[in-house]
């Protein structure tokens, strides 16, 4: 298995309840450092039980699996329990956020037909407007010309991803055996009338872009 794949472990591992909990604990804030039992404690407040030993290796085998990172920080103490103490602190880790929030994204999400992000195309085509008449200018304003081009990528990314959800909805759907005759065809004529929209929709930007 390759080792990033571990990141993904807690998700179908055996109390993995238990590792989300901790998980959307870690990442609920910013810059998150808390030891097993401050993870117990916050737990315990919103409801979720977990005994404190429970919590140091439910931590330590996210740990393990990369999700959470040792603290980096180095706290001034008087005592050697207060160092080890110190020393038991989690952070989440780059990766382990990111897959996180995917996770999360996953779960949360409603089994139906997801929009078309077209209104990402109006933005993206004032970006472009702004990019074609800054190129125009002898001296353009460089912060400005990276967050139109950040503006482009970002909403042509999350335009695109939500085209791929919506066909794969459609394809799911039309290949459904329960649907026949007329509630079939109104049902397709429905899902083309927009896949049409939304043609209509990128074709006009590309008229503007050009």
């Amino acid at each position: 298995m390759p080792e990033r794949a571990l990141l993904y472990r807690y998700v179908t591992a055996e109390s993995s309840a238990e590792y989300l909990a901790v998980m959307r604990l870690f990442t609920g804030t910013l810059l998150a450092e808390l030891s097993a039992g401050d993870v117990a404690a916050r737990l315990a407040e919103s409801g979720v039980e977990l005994d404190a030993a429970v919590a140091q290796q439910r931590c330590e085998q996210l740990l393990e699996w990369g999700n959470l990172v040792a603290s980096p920080n180095d706290a001034r103490v008087a005592t050697i329990r207060d160092y080890t103490r110190s020393r038991s602190r989690y952070q989440v880790s780059p990766l382990g956020g990111r897959v996180h929030r995917e996770v999360d994204a996953v779960l949360d999400a409603v089994d139906g037909a997801r929009d078309v992000a077209r209104e990402l195309l109006g933005g993206t085509v004032a970006a472009l407007d702004r990019l074609l008449t800054a190129l125009e200018v002898g001296e353009p304003d460089a912060e400005a010309l990276a967050a139109d081009v950040t503006t482009v990528f970002a909403n042509q990314s999350l335009f695109t991803d939500s085209v791929k959800d919506f066909y794969a909805f459609l394809a799911t759907r039309l290949s459904r055996y329960d649907l026949a005759g007329e509630e079939y065809e109104a049902f397709k004529g429905l899902l083309l009338d927009y896949v049409e929209l939304i043609s209509a929709d990128v074709a006009r930007v590309r008229c503007r872009s050009r």
